[in-house]
């Protein structure tokens, strides 16, 4: 094999390593369906333990062709490419309470679509929920 041709396969690995990248560092965990039938999980390699029981982690929800039409109706037609969303949430274990930090919603080329950044109030979770559900793997 010549020198050019180990370069070019090289390259190519390089290439196909990097674009397959998506997901190294991440271990998604499924969590549930919610009643809109998107499909949420959590990446347990990332959880966070933070200073005073307070724990983050990342949620992906994938959204549902019926919830995209939601998306639509709701905030318009740049969301009509919706693929899915990415929060990082804190969660009080102490007291069973969660807050949203920041919101990324991407279209179905991985693009932001918008993004929300901001530390929301602090909520309990309620019991039997999709929530109670994330808060037992990040808080266990």
């Amino acid at each position: 094999m010549t020198t050019k041709n180990r370069i070019i396969l090289t390259f190519a690995v390089f290439m196909v390593l990097l674009f397959s990248m998506e997901g190294w560092g991440a271990d998604w965990k499924y969590i549930d369906k919610d009643s809109q039938n998107n499909v949420w999980e959590i990446d347990t390699a990332n959880i966070s333990h933070e200073p005073n029981n307070i724990v983050s982690g990342l949620i992906k929800t994938t959204y549902s062709k019926e919830s995209i039409k939601n998306y639509v109706k709701k905030f318009g037609k740049e969301f009509n490419n919706l693929s899915y969303c990415k929060k990082i949430a804190e969660y009080y274990c102490k007291e069973k309470r969660t807050r949203t930090v920041n919101i990324n919603w991407y279209s179905l080329d991985g693009k932001i679509v918008y993004s929300g950044n901001f530390p929301s109030e602090w909520e309990f979770v309620v019991s039997d929920s999709l929530g109670e559900s994330i808060f037992m793997i990040v808080c266990q």
